[in-house]
């Protein structure tokens, strides 16, 4: 977070980096700190299993930022396209009949 806090304030920092982070997907690389992920493991309360606990995946924020906002743009009109939803499923996309 302190590399955050710390390219904030200055545009020249920001606009630096924001060049760093869109290279791996334009030429088909990835930054070592990007393949090491964290996992932990929750307990759930309502069943204190050992089987049943909840797996936390963390990866880097600066890749999990960038993936949110390509997904978030990308990935509903691809599933529209390719009529990828569930018909059981609610969501914000009419459906083909018009109904939400």
């Amino acid at each position: 977070m302190s590399l955050w806090k710390a390219l904030i304030p200055n545009d020249t920092l920001c606009t630096i980096y924001a060049k760093l982070i869109v290279l791996p997907f334009r030429y088909g690389f990835s930054y070592p700190r990007w393949e090491i992920s964290v996992q932990a493991m929750l307990q759930k309360r309502s069943l204190p299993y050992l089987n049943k606990l909840r797996i936390i995946e963390l990866f880097e924020l600066d890749l999990i930022a960038f993936l949110n906002l390509v997904l978030d743009r990308a990935y509903p009109k691809y599933e529209k396209k390719h009529s990828l939803t569930h018909p059981e499923s609610y969501g914000e996309c009419p459906t083909s009949n018009g109904t939400q």
